[in-house]
């Protein structure tokens, strides 16, 4: 009699087991495949900030919070030593950036003409982009890029997050874009070949700068894949001149173009150069006006001692008067 309470039992528990498990892999599902209503693996409910619809959970890893999970990678820690040689690098080439400070994140090395020099070089090269985590979470990286140029996306910008997984780089990460642009949906998992949707594809030679530069040529492809749509040209236009004012918590396309005059146009770098131009050379104008006062007070004192007479007779009469 015994026996029969026990088996029902395991029946029991069993059957919860097995209803737990199931529904937890039917969530996953949802939450990868259409993000909807999950964003990030956490229930969501809209709100608006600065009239782009975003979410709580969102909200609060723009504002630098949340912890996330920590960084594994195996015995040897190769997970976060990867992430952190990419960050290293990305400061190296001048694309880091720090989104509670708002500022590119600047190397500490000796001033010198030549450093100042390879800084403007880098800025000018690399001024369409920049990437970094926000806070501790070291395995969300934001970043903000600027449309290519000559297409409907130019002068636009772009912000998005790349989630790397805790064995990366053995594994892809997920892509979003964040601010509406007309060809990728705000907010949801793009599919492109160097991202978790196609892991049979991914080598670990892919790093989050090179597929945050890939994604940006991707722009000019046909909307075919899982995340893409198709608006028109005049809306992706209105969309990318609308991009240059997007704010969501601590990340603003504004201030960072006023404060540090990133993601600029060709007409505001022809600008740009032409004053970093006149700046280089007002020292050399300077000191040629300088030089002509002199050369004008020279010849007006010569001209004063050629018309004294030789014999004094001048002075002589000044004396008597």
């Amino acid at each position: 009699m015994e026996f029969l309470p026990r088996c029902f039992i395991i029946i029991i528990s069993t059957i919860f087991l097995l209803l737990k498990a199931a529904t937890c892999s039917t969530t996953t599902f949802l939450s990868y495949h259409y993000r909807a209503p999950l964003l990030f693996g956490h229930p969501v409910s809209n709100c608006t900030v600065g009239k782009i619809e975003t979410s709580k959970s969102l909200l609060c890893l723009l504002r630098g919070g949340g912890g996330g999970p920590e960084v594994g990678g195996g015995k040897s820690g190769d997970c976060l030593r990867r992430i952190k040689r990419e960050w290293k690098d990305a400061v190296k080439m001048g694309v880091g950036y720090d989104w509670k400070k708002q500022e590119t994140v600047r190397r500490k090395k000796k001033s010198s003409s030549n450093n100042n020099s390879d800084d403007k070089e880098k800025f000018y090269k690399y001024n369409h982009v920049r990437i970094g985590p926000i806070g501790k979470n070291i395995l969300r990286w934001h970043f903000s890029i600027m449309g290519p140029s000559n297409s409907e996306y130019d002068g636009g910008v772009y912000h998005g997050i790349v989630i790397l997984p805790r064995d990366y780089p053995m594994s892809p990460p997920r892509v979003q874009v964040l601010t509406p642009s007309g060809r990728f949906e705000a907010g949801v998992d793009i599919c492109l070949s160097a991202s978790a949707y196609h892991p049979e594809a991914w080598t670990p030679r892919w790093t989050v700068y090179s597929l945050v530069e890939s994604l940006r040529l991707h722009m000019l492809t046909a909307a075919n894949e899982i995340g893409g749509m198709n608006a028109s040209r005049e809306n992706r236009i209105r969309l990318a001149k609308a991009s240059r004012n997007w704010e969501c918590g601590i990340v603003s396309h504004k201030a960072m173009i006023r404060k540090e005059g990133l993601f600029t146009t060709k007409e505001d770098s022809r600008v740009m150069v032409e004053k970093d131009v006149e700046k280089s050379l007002s020292p050399f104008v300077e000191s040629d006006e300088e030089n002509s006062d002199n050369e004008k007070e020279r010849d007006d004192r010569l001209e004063r001692k050629e018309n004294v007479p030789e014999d004094g007779s001048e002075l002589q009469t000044t004396l008597r008067s």
